[in-house]
């Protein structure tokens, strides 16, 4: 009986996700209620409530969720044979900073974030920042692949390349998510170039 109950209450939360990235995707993420995202997923607003507090916790939720995709991803790029740091590094990049997995939004992201720095005591607030750990994870153990490949100095310090590489990620990230008129193409761009001045100045040593 246990094992089904939880079957079941994993089952409403992923109607609950499912229902909420759709109903954000849609419209505007202030003008949707969170009573309509229980219709929707066809649960009571009681039983939504008893899951997710508030609708910035929902959100968090959503992009959490989102963030497994590209963790999937990433390491799909770190299994992979390669013969280019560069490309290798890119292709990390773009799993985890482009708005391409599930349908985030940009307006999503922008909630989503603001959420997060303002209120980072809930338990997915915790989820959300353990995510990014990973993200910078997937980042070190990508340059210590390339650096046994002789891809990358074996001198160069694996944990705070990483740290450089997320980091400049992450910053074109935010100013992407901030102007809705820049094109994904464009930032894809961006991110290239970043990587490619950033490992030329590893070879310039």
């Amino acid at each position: 009986m246990a094992g089904l109950r939880e079957q079941q209450k994993e089952k409403r939360k992923s109607a609950l996700l499912k229902s909420a990235a759709s109903l954000f995707g849609k419209r505007r993420y202030s003008e949707v209620k969170l009573e309509e995202i229980a219709k929707l997923a066809e649960v009571s607003p009681r039983t939504l409530y008893s899951y997710f507090s508030t609708k910035n916790e929902l959100l968090l939720a959503v992009i959490v969720r989102d963030f497994d995709l590209a963790f999937k991803r990433g390491q799909e790029v770190i299994d992979s044979d390669t013969v280019s740091a560069l490309a290798a590094i890119n292709s990390l990049s773009v799993c985890h900073f482009a708005i391409d997995h599930q349908g985030l939004t940009r307006e999503m992201w922008r909630f989503g974030i603001a959420a997060f720095v303002c209120d980072p005591d809930p338990h997915f607030a915790f989820e959300y920042e353990n995510c990014l750990r990973k993200v910078r994870d997937q980042f070190e153990r990508l340059v210590n692949k390339l650096k046994s490949n002789d891809l990358l100095p074996q001198s160069l310090d694996s944990e705070m390349f990483a740290q450089v590489l997320e980091s400049s990620a992450t910053q074109l990230f935010l100013e992407f998510v901030r102007n809705s008129e820049t094109p994904i193409e464009a930032h894809h761009s961006k991110l290239n170039t970043m990587n490619a001045h950033i490992l030329g100045l590893v070879a310039c040593r």
